[in-house]
């Protein structure tokens, strides 16, 4: 919640690309926190004082971005409550009153939790992607969802590499001999293999 947003009137949904009804623009490209103290803002009050929101986290979140969180929201961790059923019934009860949702690409919101979130206002998915949320629901009933991309790039690409490099030198086979207590005398050292450039070595 505290990273950009990206509004989900730019957003497509596996091939469709979807049209944000009005009164949103599309396009529109937003601070998660501008949105949220926007909305944040008791609009019934002379001083504009800000307002507690409350958000629910699906899933679990890194402990200074949950205690960031917790200064400024007050926060309903879901996976407080053991099993869907126990949580699928405090949802009932308390789910009108979540303004907003965070949660990551595995978790998602599931569809049985929609109708119980009537008056959600945003979205936000830590990490990268929105597959596990249902765009066209938070298109009707205008809510923002966001997500991070581009931010997992660099280690992936890292990852990537070590697997490059693994798969040449045969990591894993020469890991298992190194560990097997098996004794060079016994059975010499283990074959050679390949360089990233192809020679062996």
């Amino acid at each position: 919640l505290l990273l950009s947003c990206w509004s989900i009137g730019s957003c497509s949904c596996g091939t469709q690309a979807l049209a944000l009804p009005p009164p949103l623009s599309t396009n529109r490209i937003q601070s998660t926190t501008t949105i949220m103290s926007a909305s944040a803002t008791n609009d019934n009050n002379n001083d504009a004082s800000p307002i507690k929101r409350h958000v629910l986290l699906i899933g679990t979140a890194l402990p200074p971005i949950l205690e960031q969180l917790q200064a400024r929201f007050h926060v309903h961790i879901l996976d407080d409550h053991d099993g869907e059923d126990e949580r699928e019934a405090w949802l009932q009860q308390h789910g009108a009153t979540m303004d907003y949702v965070m949660t990551n690409n595995g978790r998602g919101v599931p569809q049985s939790y929609w109708p119980w979130l009537s008056h959600l206002k945003l979205v936000a998915s830590f990490g990268v992607g929105y597959d596990s949320i249902d765009c066209h629901e938070a298109v009707t009933r205008h809510i923002v969802v966001t997500h991070t991309p581009g931010v997992l790039d660099a280690e992936t690409s890292t990852t990537a590499v070590l697997l490059y490099l693994a798969c040449f030198r045969d990591l894993l086979a020469c890991d298992k001999y190194a560990r097997s207590g098996t004794t060079w005398q016994d059975q010499g050292p283990h074959p050679l293999t390949r360089t990233a450039d192809g020679r062996h070595g």
